[in-house]
């Protein structure tokens, strides 16, 4: 009875982990929810491992590792952890495969403890409705109070939060099939919502993947018609024709009502532009650049956004990789490809093969009409996902991940409720398990706590190297850095932000010493080898300053600071002609008064010589 009470409780703090998920968020952090959310994954995957305890008490696990897809998992897995030892920066590449293994493990743990239990789809539908009306609530009051759209409920961005709506799309449908009352007349409110905000955010991708994803399970349902397992599908299309009708001109007129009335102030219409397009066409060309290079054992998990830095901005914008610094490629699957290297790739992929095989094993042989539209809605959310991934980057978000696994979940469920499944009876195998996921776990609340620490104490060094105190710049960078946690958001390394503190407080050799140790952790990062440079000048060191110019002139041609920078090092070596050379090739040479001014001098000292 003790047990019972103890399972009963656990399985209440799983619920109200899961719908505290996708709305935790804060202000101190300088990405507002992917840690905090990490965290949240950890506890939750804690809980399911006491749950699988008190299982184990009352009968044995499903054994799973064995199934196909768990071993296409464990071989990307394998491969994801080989490719630290091309890891540039640890910390991110640490952050990003101890996600990895959460997520794993949740999977695992989940699948092991639910797989047989019935009544497991009705809860998750139900969460899912609820945790769809919080956001949507959310959005709804945000752009109400102040008309404008900044963290997009708790999603930090539009297309997050319209890709999130979008994977609750499938659930919430199915909670209007299956269920009466109330929890119909909520998924009701809940699809409009999603529908509205969908519509309203101007997501392409979400649009192409419900175009995507609708033409594929109608193609399913055709094929399957002639056996008559959609013939509920198809009968609920016939007979509320005229209400989904009437529903779907609603949700039309209400999104245009509300682009109308909050589009102008509130972000930029993202339709007719083409500058998302051409961003993502360098991205992925310049990525394609790095598998090229890097084709087997890739570039090291998390390190694309230090690794692209290598190409330069020559073949794009100005502002690339100088004002605005990119994260991701938009594509998830060249993300994976260019980290993990193609082996790694290739098992990825596999896993997504495999589950939509299962689906279609299952939508072959069921003989419920019911499970035969849920496993329709499971393979229309896959599709979804796939399509978003090409353009997007949920693979980085972990509310995107937890609602991805659940899919994975229902679909792996469905395989083992058809077939003999291996048992562990083994105490020992059992044990050894448990040890290896609390192990694991543990260790990622430690690169939690760390990369927390860090990124709350990097966001107040931000906010003091704002009001130009830099003193408090230093201080906090101390407090924040960890081997967990070396680089920002934009590739700076917390020790560029120390090194321009020390620099502006007249510290030359201590800030040379840190932009010397930024340099090692960020070696293609403009802004780090421009104050490299020069404090290698202002320490007499003119070689150095001299090759580091070049180093960042060749990747940024059109950055004027690091030009005149090294006309300026060629001046004081009495070099004028290199000096005048080299500052005529400053793309301001006629707009910029003190450009014009350098080059006035340098060419009055050569006509002198």
């Amino acid at each position: 009875m003790k047990w019972k009470k103890i399972e009963i409780n656990a399985n209440k703090f799983l619920i109200i982990l899961l719908l505290l998920l996708p709305l935790v968020f804060s202000t101190k952090t300088i990405d507002p929810v992917s840690i905090l959310r990490f965290m949240i994954l950890c506890f939750i995957v804690l809980v399911l491992m006491l749950l699988s305890i008190l299982k184990f008490k009352q009968n044995p696990l499903i054994n799973i590792i064995k199934h196909p897809f768990f071993i296409f998992y464990v071989l990307y897995l394998l491969f994801s952890t080989f490719s630290l030892l091309k890891a540039l920066n640890f910390g991110d590449a640490i952050f990003e495969l101890v996600k990895l293994f959460s997520l794993f493990f949740f999977l695992y743990l989940f699948t092991s403890i639910f797989a047989n239990n019935l009544e497991i789809r009705e809860k998750i539908v139900k969460l899912i409705i609820l945790s769809s009306l919080f956001l949507i609530t959310i959005f709804f009051f945000q752009l109400m109070k102040s008309g404008i759209i900044k963290n997009a409920s708790t999603m930090t961005n539009k297309n997050l939060l319209s890709s999130t709506l979008f994977l609750m799309l499938p659930f919430v449908s199915f909670g209007i099939i299956k269920y009466r009352k109330i929890w119909k007349i909520l998924g009701i409110i809940s699809l409009g919502g999603i529908f509205i905000c969908i519509f309203s955010l101007q997501t392409r991708s979400v649009w192409l993947a419900i175009i995507i994803s609708s033409i594929t399970i109608l193609l399913v349902s055709l094929h399957f018609f002639k056996t008559k397992k959609s013939s509920l599908l198809f009968e609920i299309l016939k007979n509320k024709s005229l209400y989904i009708s009437s529903f779907l001109i609603f949700i039309i007129v209400i999104s245009l009502l509300v682009n109308a009335q909050f589009t102008p102030k509130s972000y930029d219409s993202s339709l007719g532009r083409t500058n998302s397009i051409q961003a993502r066409f360098f991205l992925w060309k310049a990525t394609a650049k790095i598998i090229y290079n890097n084709i087997f054992m890739g570039i090291g998990l998390g390190n694309w956004k230090n690794s692209i830095l290598s190409l330069g901005n020559k073949n794009f914008t100005d502002n690339a990789f100088t004002k605005t610094f990119y994260q991701r490629p938009h594509n998830d699957f060249l993300w994976v490809f260019s980290e993990i290297g193609l082996f790694g790739f290739i098992f990825y992929l596999l896993m997504f093969i495999s589950i939509i095989f299962y689906i279609f094993q299952f939508l072959k042989k069921t003989s419920s009409e019911t499970d035969f539209i849920f496993m329709l809605l499971m393979l229309f959310g896959i599709i979804g996902y796939l399509v978003i991934a090409f353009f997007s980057f949920p693979k980085e978000r972990i509310f995107h991940q937890v609602l991805l696994h659940i899919y994975f979940f229902f679909a792996l469920s469905t395989y083992y409720n058809k077939r003999k499944i291996l048992k562990i009876k083994s105490n020992k195998t059992f044990f050894i398990i448990c040890m290896i996921i609390f192990v694991q776990i543990m260790f990622s609340l430690l690169v939690v706590f760390k990369r927390l620490n860090a990124e709350i104490q990097t966001r107040k060094a931000l906010i003091a190297r704002t009001n130009k105190d830099w003193t408090e710049v230093i201080k906090n960078i101390n407090s924040g850095t960890t081997i967990f946690y070396e680089i920002d958001p934009t590739s700076t390394p917390l020790m560029w932000y120390k090194g321009e503190a020390e620099y502006l407080l007249g510290n030359i050799q201590t800030a040379l010493s840190n932009f010397i140790t930024a340099h090692k952790i960020s070696p293609y990062h403009l802004h780090v080898m421009n104050n490299l440079g020069t404090c290698y000048e202002l320490a007499g060191e003119h070689e150095n300053a001299i090759s580091i110019y070049n180093k960042a002139i060749n990747l940024y041609p059109k950055f004027n600071d690091t030009i005149v920078n090294l006309a300026i090092v060629y001046y004081n070596l009495e070099q004028y002609e290199m000096a005048y050379n080299t500052i005529m090739r400053s793309t301001e040479i006629d707009s910029n008064p003190k450009i014009k001014k350098y080059e006035k001098i340098f060419k009055e000292k050569i006509q002198k010589e």
